[in-house]
């Protein structure tokens, strides 16, 4: 019986060889906590991968990897382990240097967030490049950019006032 999770095996009693089940544990920790990957575009393992390294199995994958599109693949202990990721896992893709997390079906790049403001409530402009949702008071929300001075719309570039 595995935890909810993660899938990690629980130690039975009378289990035989428990520190097997443990050390499977603590592998799995060591992938998918705080993950960090090497690579996501890889779909054929590397030649001579170092212990412990992680990487997203690429579409189409072959060799060692066939059939594990999408999974988390382990180098542990001389073979591949893989771990199906579940909705919410994010890790760090270190040869990109973004974050991805997995949405239920793929690897996703987290939307940024866009700050919303009313007319009367405008921040200043001051910083140019910056996005913002601006609302009137019949609620129409626009896309606005800073030109440094002025918030203008994404739209046609007026001022928003």
């Amino acid at each position: 019986m595995p935890t909810p999770r993660l899938s990690f095996p629980y130690i039975e009693t009378q289990q035989a060889q428990k520190e097997v089940t443990h050390a499977d544990s603590l592998n799995r920790l060591d992938a998918l906590v705080q993950a960090a990957v090497e690579d996501k575009d890889l779909a054929t393992p590397p030649s001579s991968p170092a212990e412990g390294v992680v990487y997203i199995v690429a579409a189409s994958p072959t060799g060692a990897w066939a059939g594990q599109a999408g999974k988390l693949a382990q180098f542990i202990g001389g073979v591949w382990k893989f771990y199906t990721p579940a909705t919410g896992w994010q890790v760090w893709v270190k040869d990109e240097k973004r974050v991805l997390f997995y949405d239920g079906s793929a690897w996703q790049t987290p939307l940024p967030v866009v700050p919303s403001y009313t007319v009367a409530g405008l921040p200043s402009a001051s910083v140019a490049a910056n996005l913002i949702y601006v609302s009137n008071e019949s609620g129409g929300a626009v896309l606005a950019f800073s030109d440094g001075t002025n918030w203008r719309r994404v739209t046609d570039r007026a001022i928003v006032s």
